[in-house]
């Protein structure tokens, strides 16, 4: 690896530490798409951002536990699906042909503009310091499938994509699950480190790691996470959101003419 590729590489996790800060996504979003750019296959892509992932969302984890905001039982019973199912998107990555994964996979970026909106606008319609959300009382069996639902596409979206899951997660845990976006936020920062954790194994056992790219990637989102969520309060949220449904955009044109080419 030359002192250009290890540069680029820190400027790659930089930048995805900074707008995770910035929107409260994880960066795997962005590191699949930049490290397919740099020449790498796209199943090694996912399996690297799986890994980088963990970095950045294991840094929130640890301050909220410190903190006392982090509750273990709802980690513990949303990541069991999540865990099985991340199983199911290591193989159906590692198995379906790359032009396929790359049409998927824009498609992800297509749908991760509307998710980043709606989250949005569930955090204002829904304040963080509400007592709960707003839901009909749930049966004992229609809550265990709203739980599975939620667990299992996170899990599938993680080992399929190499992302976080955060971006369907804290939607699914307000809408179907009745937490408020708080706590939602802090729960899945949890099932996140859980679950990458097992995408990457799966990943690992199949030889898809890139292991230096990963660790220098995770290692460095994870410090300027933390400088994206001090500019949140100086940037305009606007410019912030508009921006990136541009970059989503151009970058969903991008894998979907390239898996048809």
């Amino acid at each position: 690896m030359t002192a250009l590729d290890i540069a680029l590489l820190i400027g790659l996790g930089s930048i995805a530490g900074v707008l995770s800060g910035l929107l409260g996504i994880g960066g795997g979003i962005l590191i699949v798409p930049a490290l397919i750019a740099l020449g790498h296959p796209p199943r090694n892509a996912v399996a690297t951002a799986s890994l980088s992932v963990i970095f950045s969302a294991l840094s929130g984890t640890i301050h909220n536990l410190r903190k006392g905001l982090m509750k273990p039982k709802p980690i513990l019973i949303l990541a069991l699906p999540s865990l099985l199912f991340a199983q199911l998107g290591v193989y159906l990555s590692s198995s379906m042909s790359e032009s396929i994964l790359l049409f998927l996979f824009g498609c992800l970026l297509i749908l991760t503009i509307y998710l980043v909106s709606f989250r949005k606008k569930l955090a204002k319609q829904i304040p963080g310091d509400a007592i709960e959300a707003p839901l009909p009382q749930q049966s004992g069996v229609k809550r265990f499938v709203n739980i599975w639902f939620t667990g299992s596409a996170t899990g599938l979206l993680s080992g399929l994509f190499g992302v976080g899951g955060g971006i369907i997660l804290v939607p699914f845990q307000v809408l179907l699950l009745g937490e408020t976006f708080k706590s939602a936020i802090q729960t899945s920062l949890g099932v996140i480190v859980l679950t990458s954790l097992s995408s990457t194994i799966g990943h690992g056992l199949r030889g898809n790691l890139l292991w230096t790219e990963a660790i220098l990637i995770g290692m460095t989102g994870a410090l300027f996470a933390q400088l994206g969520a001090r500019l949140l309060t100086k940037v305009s949220e606007n410019t912030v959101n508009n921006s990136f449904r541009i970059m989503l955009s151009v970058l969903a044109l991008y894998f979907v003419w390239r898996s048809l080419a």
